[in-house]
């Protein structure tokens, strides 16, 4: 190529910046296009290119596009031609060429071509159901634009379709709605080229359950009189009317405040969040933070979050909302409460927002013998009691293995019966377990699988197992089965 000294210069300043090519990348670009392609074309495809894709892309593009500009617009930084090419090659023939390359520039896969050709070839526009402000080449166009650029799949345009036969929306409202729509993250339609209506929004009295979410969340929002512009707003993305139920039932303190609104029940998958807020009003908090308490609640742990915040009265309000929020369990306060500073570091609110509720310590809270004097091979029962780290009952507790252990002087007693249970509700219960051997003994219990976890200042947490001293005669008249919660094994 005959460039001029400016155009080679223009080439290796940001050769530098060429991405694994060590400054080869635009030479190498420029090596495979043909003299017939003017200069400024070959400056401004090839700069920073990081090899020939661009090139490459740039030569098999014209079966489509004509202009060279555009060629180079498209192609510019191509990193892989296959993907582009293959996007032209299903972009709907009735776009205009600076739409395909604007639809197909920067393609990773071929699914904007095909969410375009849905729109415009296939669903309800072909067969008579476009709204008439879809049936202007240039609104179409425009809209497959900003719908389908950068699609991942199939599920925008058939999101699209949906709402138009089923909402009330301008059609900037149904790319706003449907944008981005993944069928990774919400519900996709089991039959996804049939288009369903929604009660109360079209004539038809049934609503499929292969509408996508979004649009029935937006269905019933607007059918339940919530303003339009809240109702976009709370069914972006979402999976259900989980969002339309929360705004629905929230406190009345947020009629007036929007932002809070969505923030809280953007996202939620039942009344859960509104439930906290109403928990938490006697708090005090101003709706921006009981949005930030209670967002991502679900209903069956919405007042944990409020009680939270109860519980660590003794700090500042700000930092008991950035503690407790979202909380599903208590775990986070008891573990403010074991600090024992009103003003905690930011990092200590980290720590304790982030720390589980472990298993740590075993307690005897029943324990007896199933006949009257404690002999070998007398069943005897023994309920344990589970507390973590912070000297709390795990009563949801329904994994922690236990196991049951005989500590003799002389090594001959065995212990015999089931020797380990896992607990229910935080209570574990052995009710079989027997001594082979009289003797002055000790029957130990600890937890299985023991996992090491730390303070808020990077000391260990010790565990605290139990034992029962036993008293097993060969023939006494009376029982003699005693424990003592304070007494540790070694």
């Amino acid at each position: 190529h005959r460039l001029s000294t400016n155009d080679v210069v223009t080439l290796c300043a940001g050769a530098d910046n060429a991405d694994g090519f060590n400054g080869a990348g635009a030479a190498r670009c420029v090596g495979n296009l043909p003299p017939s392609v003017l200069s400024t074309e070959v400056v401004n495809l090839c700069t920073l290119a990081n090899g020939t894709e661009p090139a490459k892309c740039y030569l098999e593009s014209g079966r489509f596009i004509r202009q060279d500009i555009l060629k180079t617009q498209l192609c510019r930084q191509a990193r892989d031609s296959s993907k582009i090419i293959d996007c032209l090659e299903e972009v709907p023939h009735t776009l205009n060429e600076q739409a395909k390359v604007q639809l197909c520039k920067n393609a990773t896969t071929v699914f904007p071509a095909i969410c375009s050709s849905t729109i415009l070839n296939g669903g309800i526009c072909a067969s008579g159901l476009c709204p008439d402000h879809m049936l202007l080449q240039n609104s179409r166009e425009s809209a497959v634009l900003e719908l389908c650029r950068d699609a991942l799949n199939i599920d925008p345009a058939i999101c699209f379709q949906q709402a138009m036969i089923a909402l009330p929306l301008a059609v900037e409202e149904m790319i706003h709605l449907c944008r981005g729509v993944d069928i990774n993250g919400t519900m996709s339609p089991t039959r996804p080229t049939e288009y369903f209506r929604c009660p109360g929004i079209s004539q038809n009295d049934t609503c499929s359950s292969a509408v996508f979410p979004v649009v029935t969340c937006t269905a019933t929002g607007l059918k339940q009189g919530l303003e339009k512009e809240l109702v976009l707003r709370l069914c972006q993305e979402s999976r259900g009317v989980g969002p339309i139920d929360c705004a629905r039932d929230s406190p009345v303190a947020f009629n007036s405040n929007w932002d809070a609104l969505a923030q809280m029940c953007q996202g939620a998958i039942d009344s859960g969040p509104s439930t906290c807020a109403h928990d938490a009003l006697g708090l005090r908090l101003s709706t921006e933070n009981l949005a930030t308490l209670c967002k991502g609640v679900s209903i069956l742990d919405g007042k944990i979050p409020g009680e939270c915040v109860r519980k660590v009265g003794h700090m500042e309000r700000d930092d008991a909302v950035l503690l407790c929020t979202g909380a599903s369990t208590l775990t986070p306060a008891y573990c403010a409460i074991s600090i024992r500073n009103s003003a905690l570091p930011n990092a200590a609110i980290q720590f304790c927002r982030e720390t589980n509720s472990e298993p740590v310590k075993l307690t005897v809270i029943e324990s007896s013998c199933e006949e009257e004097v404690l002999l070998p091979n007398t069943n005897m029962k023994v309920d344990i009691a589970i507390y973590d780290q912070f000297q709390q009952p795990r009563e949801w507790d329904n994994e922690t293995l236990v196991v049951a252990s005989l500590k003799s002087s002389d090594g001959l007693a065995q212990l015999k019966g089931q020797t380990r249970k896992r607990s229910t509700n935080g209570i574990v219960s052995f009710s079989d377990l027997r001594v082979s051997q009289p003797g002055n003994l000790s029957l130990q219990f600890h937890i299985f699988d023991k996992v090491t976890n730390l303070h808020h200042d990077g000391t260990s947490i010790p565990f605290d197992n139990v034992a029962i001293r036993l008293i097993v005669r060969e023939k006494v008249t009376k029982t003699e089965l005693a424990y003592d919660n304070d007494y540790n094994s070694s």
